[in-house]
């Protein structure tokens, strides 16, 4: 299995509340990153109505190994503080991928953290993924930093 990891970080001048908001509506991300995240499908929803287990697809334009990866996730919410998407252990699907979204007061606005985190079969433990994972990451928190106003 071929490891890909990536950070990125956005301040943005909306409260964490509304910053929470936007990232615990996982099945509205197409609407704000249409371009990588093009479907989700809400398979479960919680006892708050936000959707708990998901079917993702991400679109990734510039990948070696094929650009588009489909995976079920658990959605973890704890408000207002983070949103995590985690793929849940399913041997029908090849990928493994984790959005952890991490969520900070400032004066003013919120600053957001985001951790990707993706293990594939499709590549050879050799081939070179380096700075893949990082620009994932800012492409994601681009079309947050686009959707809520800026820091």
């Amino acid at each position: 299995m071929k490891t890909i990891d990536g950070k990125s970080t956005v301040t943005v001048a909306s409260g964490p509340d509304e910053t929470f908001a936007l990232l615990a509506a996982v099945d509205a991300y197409p609407r704000w990153n249409g371009e990588l995240v093009p479907s989700v499908e809400v398979r479960e929803a919680g006892e708050d109505g936000r959707p708990a287990v998901v079917v993702m697809l991400l679109h990734i334009e510039q990948s070696p190994v094929g650009k588009d990866f489909a995976f079920t996730a658990r959605v973890v919410t704890r408000a207002p503080d983070s949103v995590e998407l985690v793929s849940i252990d399913d041997p029908a699907e090849r990928d493994r991928i984790a959005l952890a979204w991490s969520l900070g007061a400032q004066d003013p606005g919120t600053r957001i953290d985001l951790r990707f985190h993706c293990e594939t079969p499709r590549l050879p433990g050799f081939f070179p993924v380096f700075g893949l994972g990082d620009q994932i990451a800012r492409y994601l928190i681009g079309g947050v930093a686009g959707a809520l106003p800026a820091g």
